[in-house]
């Protein structure tokens, strides 16, 4: 009799176990998958958040990019052309604008060579060989000249000699030659 009161005893129990556990599993399960799915939902939320302030940051300070950028752009062409011209053409202008300018100083050009221009992450440089002839001071005023010019010009190199006698009461006469060379950002 007593094998049979307790079968009764565990039938009992686990008629009112057994639906507790299935209870407890159905409830369980969804609430643990909602709640990773609303954390995952809280993640994107942050990281949208996160973008739209900057996004909105962006925004607000859109026109004081806008004057910046202006302001680069201009420091940017003061030392270098900003040109979409053909290499070639703006070589040879480059060339007539530094022999106009060392004629304009007195200083005699005798003869120019356009070299090879140089590439290097996406400014372009290009040099002049210029053979000059004239007196200290002209040389001199030459340079001067050259370093007012806008868009900066640079002096690669420049060799300098007397040319001639040197004669006690007038002015010695140099020659020599100078590698002149401009950077120009293509658009």
């Amino acid at each position: 009799m007593v094998p049979a009161t307790r079968a009764i005893a565990v039938s009992r129990f686990s008629a009112l176990i057994l639906p507790m556990f299935v209870l407890i599993f159905f409830i369980s399960v969804p609430g643990y998958i909602l709640f990773s799915f609303n954390s995952r939902i809280e993640k994107e939320i942050e990281q949208i958040n996160v973008r739209y302030s900057r996004q909105k940051s962006l925004q607000v300070s859109g026109p004081d990019f806008t004057k910046s950028l202006a302001e680069a752009n201009v420091e940017l062409q003061k030392r270098l052309y900003v040109t979409s011209i053909d290499l070639n053409k703006f070589s040879n202008e480059f060339q007539e604008s530094i022999k106009s300018m060392l004629l304009g100083t007195g200083v005699e050009v005798i003869s120019t060579i356009i070299l090879p221009a140089k590439t290097d992450g996406g400014v372009e440089e290009v040099t002049v060989d210029i053979r000059i002839e004239g007196t200290y001071e002209k040389i001199y005023n030459a340079l001067e000249s050259l370093s007012s010019h806008s868009p900066r010009l640079f002096v690669r190199s420049m060799s300098l000699q007397s040319a001639g006698a040197i004669k006690p009461k007038e002015p010695v006469r140099m020659s020599g030659n100078m590698k002149i060379s401009v950077q120009r950002i293509l658009q």
